[in-house]
């Protein structure tokens, strides 16, 4: 008697514990940017990745990416085209599932990790595709001694409140040139054009 009585309170605590604490039902993040809360906005570093990509000897596309980075930027809804968006990566924290390979990315012939420790990247120019959740962002990228303008296509992804913290989520890609920062080595069979794809995800804080 005992155990059935104690077995159909414990089926019962079970069927009610979604009703009296679970959170809300996640609606999906809000992509009119003027629906973000203001304020300054730091990466969720383990929501966001930097991946590369490469042709190598048209065998392969092979790609990496990098562990270590950092970003931020204050936010106003009502000037979104305002923004100025600073990064920061090390380009030692390359992953590229091959130890030996990523000891040689890592060379003087390749990315020079040793005498270049940072690449950095900050924005000039944010632009809206009118009616989209889509745009460009400008920005003078420094590598290897090198600073040159780059143009990424973006797409935010919108906003939303997770785990009670104001985020903003957004992807975005675009096309180096590595011969252009000065990295030559192999060309031309490893592409001298390079792949950049971003995925990010930033905390009010």
């Amino acid at each position: 008697m005992f155990r059935a009585v104690f077995t159909g309170a414990f089926i019962f605590a079970l069927m009610a514990a979604p009703a009296m604490g679970a959170a809300p039902a996640f609606k999906g993040p809000d992509k009119n940017p003027a629906a973000a809360a203001a304020g300054t906005y730091k990466l969720d570093r383990g929501h966001s990745s930097v991946t590369v990509k490469v042709s190598h000897q048209g065998l392969s596309d092979y790609s990496f990416r990098f562990a270590r980075f950092d970003a931020s930027y204050d936010y106003d809804p009502k000037r979104p085209s305002a923004t100025r968006v600073t990064v920061t990566l090390d380009p030692a924290s390359l992953d590229a599932g091959d130890k030996s390979f990523e000891e040689n990315l890592r060379e003087p012939a390749y990315f020079n990790t040793a005498q270049f420790t940072e690449v950095k990247f900050a924005s000039t120019a944010i632009r809206r595709q009118k009616g989209t959740n889509k745009g460009t962002m400008t920005g003078d990228l420094t590598w290897m001694g090198v600073t040159r303008p780059v143009t990424f296509a973006v797409i935010y992804n919108g906003s939303a409140m997770s785990f009670n913290r104001a985020k903003m989520g957004f992807s975005a890609t675009t096309t180096l040139t590595r011969s252009e920062w000065g990295i030559k080595t192999l060309l031309p069979s490893v592409a001298d054009k390079v792949a950049v794809s971003i995925e990010a995800e930033f905390a009010k804080s």
